[in-house]
Parts: C-alpha cells; sequence; structure tokens
C-alpha cells in the first residue's frame, strides 16, 4: 500500500523535511497588491514575490485552495501515486481550509475510480482529513 501525506502550505515543517518523506503540499493563495501566488512552499519563489512587492500600498492576505481545486489536486496526481493519503490541516478555527478539504474529499472518493482505472493503476483509494488544531 502506498501511503501519502500531505500539508496545506501554511504548515511549518522544514522544506529539507518535506522533501526528505515526499511529503505532498495542497497550496494556499498569497494576495498582495492586486497579485496573486499559488503557495507550494517554494521559498525562493515566495521571496521573489514579496520583493517584488515590497514597500507597496495595498491590501495582503491568503485564501485557502477552493473545493474545486483541492479536488483538482487529488484528482490529477495523488489519487495515481497513493493508495491512501492523511491530508493534514491547519487548525479549521483559523482557516477554512479543513472544511474546503473535507468538501472536496466527498467528490474525489466518489471519482477517483475512472481515473485510476485509465491509467491502469489497481485498487481502491483512501483519503482522510485531518484537523491538526494547530497554526
Amino acid at each position: 500500500m502506498r501511503i501519502g501525506i500531505v500539508v496545506d502550505s501554511a504548515c511549518d515543517l522544514p522544506p529539507e523535511y518535506i522533501a526528505e518523506h515526499g511529503i505532498q503540499i495542497l497550496p494556499i493563495t498569497i494576495h498582495l497588491e492586486n497579485q496573486d501566488l499559488v503557495d507550494v512552499r517554494d521559498a525562493q519563489q515566495t521571496l521573489n514575490f514579496y520583493r517584488k512587492h515590497a514597500g507597496t500600498a495595498g491590501d495582503a492576505g491568503t485564501s485557502p485552495f477552493t473545493i474545486a481545486q483541492i479536488k483538482d489536486v487529488f484528482l490529477s496526481k495523488l489519487v495515481l501515486d497513493y493508495d491512501y493519503v492523511f491530508c493534514l490541516t491547519i487548525a479549521s478555527s483559523r482557516s477554512p481550509i479543513h472544511e474546503n478539504a473535507t468538501k472536496a474529499s466527498f467528490a474525489i472518493l466518489s471519482e477517483y475510480k475512472a481515473i485510476r482505472a485509465s491509467a491502469g493503476v489497481p485498487g481502491p483509494f483512501s483519503l482522510r482529513v485531518i484537523n491538526t488544531q494547530n497554526l
């Protein structure tokens, strides 16, 4: 059984640990001065984005991936690479990431079979979304 771990990009794991253990990233979107960056925990890419917009006046914030975006992340890759995935999210009291991932999981679990079958990947796929209750 191939088991995968997915964490949202707000997690506080060191990049080396993520790479060493093959942990997948569930992105969030960073908004700054009417520009967006899909944050996949690429430190250089994020630093370049912030430097480009440093000192400018404007709104800043983040938003979680939508239910549809999360579903696409899983159905495009994860259901083929793994048989079971644990998706660890930031505290549900602080962000809607957990809620979106949970809602997406219903669609993922009802749609994965055809994708795996067409790719020649045998067996079922399972998914568990876990609220870490951490920031």
